[in-house]
């Protein structure tokens, strides 16, 4: 297991390396904390060192940054490996990085980078796009919550949601009928609601997202060539959350989110069985009964228990849904979460 560590010189270098997650990330807030009362202009991160990095450790990133900047002071990123660099782009953090390569591109990594060979398996397929959700959520300040919404043999289904709010917006939107979200999956165009309090088009929606608090709504079509195959959905609970900055944002995310579906044959009609459908379900499931699992044990958020699971996983050499399945029978043995 990578361990995680964190080591700062006097010159304002900061190194980490291991894994920079939901437990660690409040080290690395209390070193920035500490060095913005020293006298230091400049602070470089090194991440040359890290093995993993998800949200919790991109939002601390990105909120250094903006105190930095608020202090006259600016911070660095050096050392980023392409899959970092990736997160990072994603997030919003490009102008961070010191990039020894003038055609090293973070936004243009090479064609098979470690995302992409993520869509291999429906595990790894989830896996991405949950990296794309979490990070969407960093990236867009306004954001209080983000899904993928997908079309699996003609009805919608959620393949990742940042959580369970967004996935109860989605879910009104499928037994509806009606929402931006199925708008934009359908007709391949960008949706967004500034203000859901005075929208006409979903009459049987919009009242449900209001009782949940939702007052703006982004949805961007993912786009197989010219064919929708699915939407990117961000929600706010502030009216008018969205403006052109937002929407270039969820362009981006919505096109990392239709190459991993593309390239791991997702994205192509009929290429799934009713049997593939009912196992990516029955897998999406157990997924879920294990982060609810880790949620109430270690009193943590789905975001955070999203990213535990997939790091046990990892470390245990085995398929998330197949450690998820073994955590779910640790909890109640007199129910067997075998698909029949």
């Amino acid at each position: 297991m990578p361990i995680f560590s964190l080591q700062v010189s006097d010159d304002g270098v900061v190194v980490v390396s291991g894994d920079l997650d939901a437990t660690n990330a409040p080290s690395l807030q209390d070193t920035f904390d500490d060095l913005s009362n020293r006298a230091h202009q400049r602070v470089v991160l090194d991440v040359a060192g890290l093995t993993f990095l998800d949200s919790s450790g991109l939002r601390v990133i990105a909120a250094t940054r903006a105190d930095f900047g608020r202090l006259g002071r600016s911070l660095a990123i050096r050392g980023a490996s392409t899959p970092t660099r990736r997160l990072l782009a994603m997030a919003g953090l490009v102008p961070l990085l010191e990039i020894d390569d003038p055609d090293d591109d973070p936004l243009h990594p090479p064609a098979r980078s470690s995302i992409d060979t993520l869509a291999g398996t429906s595990e790894s397929i989830d896996l991405a796009l949950e990296h794309v959700v979490q990070l969407a959520a960093v990236a867009v300040a306004s954001a209080h919550g983000v899904s993928v919404s997908l079309e699996r043999h003609g009805r919608m289904m959620t393949a990742a949601s940042s959580d369970a709010a967004v996935m109860r917006m989605d879910q009104d939107q499928y037994a509806t009928g009606e929402g931006p979200c199925l708008s934009a999956a359908a007709e391949g165009q960008t949706f967004s609601v500034g203000a859901l309090s005075e929208e006409a088009r979903w009459p049987s929606f919009a009242p449900l997202a209001l009782e949940e608090g939702i007052a703006s709504i982004l949805s961007t079509p993912l786009m197989n060539g010219d064919r929708p195959i699915g939407a990117l959905n961000i929600y706010s609970t502030s009216t008018h959350a969205f403006g052109p900055p937002e929407e270039t944002l969820a362009q981006l995310f919505a096109s990392h989110a239709a190459r991993i579906l593309v390239d791991g044959g997702f994205g192509s009609v009929g290429i799934h069985s009713d049997q593939d459908v009912q196992d990516a379900l029955f897998r999406r499931k157990v997924i879920a009964q294990a982060q609810g699992v880790l949620m109430e044990r270690l009193s943590v958020t789905q975001a955070e228990a999203t990213s535990i699971l997939h790091r046990s996983a990892r470390y245990s050499e085995v398929t998330v849904a197949a450690y998820a399945i073994e955590m779910v029978r640790s909890v109640d043995t007199h129910d067997d979460p075998e698909p029949s």
